[in-house]
């Protein structure tokens, strides 16, 4: 299905036969900063369905869409930005705020990224995309590549959790919780020194995934993800280094020495307070 996926319905996305009637598709999905940021009701500040996905963030140096006057002005010769977010919570049009966002439009998926690419109506072509997706955004981006710049391909989201007695399990579920929430593909594992403290970290899994608004994506990436319970610290260097993951956090007493004796992996969490999410 992926494949097929790859090779007809991303392609027709793109091409320029389809690109006004996808222009058409956005426009109509089209809302700006300002207008969301307008007074709400306490109803409206409450995020439903599966939570924020992370947004892409364009940038535009001719064409550019207009400015709105809730946003902070830069000179003229500043190149535009334009994020695009599914489901844009209050946390998000607050980040655009921040970023000097001049637009945002509620779609993800590869037609945002088409959108941001190709221009749709008062979106205008961007020069650069950047920012994650699942693997529909990935084969999307792949495509525009020679188009537009970007950032990466990334893969499937994952992080290894090493943890010894002194990590808290609730922290631990927490931070493998926000990793399998990325994707259905996600992959969450643990590497701990007993079973107790497995189990104590499995309890807390279940707890706090009742009560995830993205538990459904969540659960199924737990699915992919596996605990390893080793005899020794050595054991878990080993296997880290085996595998060489995309993300490591290290929750343990001495995580600093433990630090310097690893050898491979994408990006290294030093203590419990370091989650990855912040890396992100």
């Amino acid at each position: 299905l992926f494949f097929t996926f790859l090779h007809t319905y991303i392609p027709c996305l793109l091409t320029h036969a389809h690109n006004r009637q996808l222009s058409r598709y956005c426009i109509q999905h089209l809302f700006t900063v300002s207008s969301c940021l307008k007074p709400q009701g306490p109803a409206s500040s409450t995020s439903k369905g599966n939570g924020p996905p992370v947004p892409f963030l364009s940038h535009h140096s001719s064409g550019s869409p207009p400015s709105f006057p809730s946003t902070r002005r830069r000179p003229s010769s500043s190149a535009a930005r334009c994020v695009a977010s599914p489901r844009p919570t209050a946390v998000t049009l607050a980040a655009a705020y921040i970023a000097e966002a001049d637009q945002l439009i509620p779609v993800g998926g590869a037609q945002a990224i088409a959108a941001l690419a190709y221009g749709a109506g008062p979106i205008g072509a961007c020069d650069a995309l950047v920012g994650p997706g699942n693997m529909y955004v990935t084969a999307a981006k792949s495509l525009v590549s020679g188009r537009v710049a970007i950032d990466m391909l990334a893969g499937p989201s994952e992080c290894l959790v090493i943890a010894d007695g002194s990590a808290s399990p609730a922290v631990v579920a927490a931070d493998l919780l926000a990793q399998a929430e990325h994707d259905p593909a996600a992959l969450p594992a643990l590497v701990c020194l007993t079973e107790e403290f497995a189990a104590a970290v499995d309890r807390e899994l279940a707890a706090q995934l009742a009560v995830l608004p993205t538990r459904e994506v969540a659960a199924e990436a737990l699915q992919n993800g596996y605990t390893v319970v080793v005899a020794s610290l050595d054991e878990a260097v080993a296997i880290n280094d085996r595998l060489a993951v995309e993300h490591v956090e290290l929750h343990v007493k001495e995580s600093m020495a433990l630090a310097r004796r690893l050898k491979h992996y994408g990006g290294l969490f030093v203590g419990a307070g370091a989650a990855e999410v912040l890396g992100d």
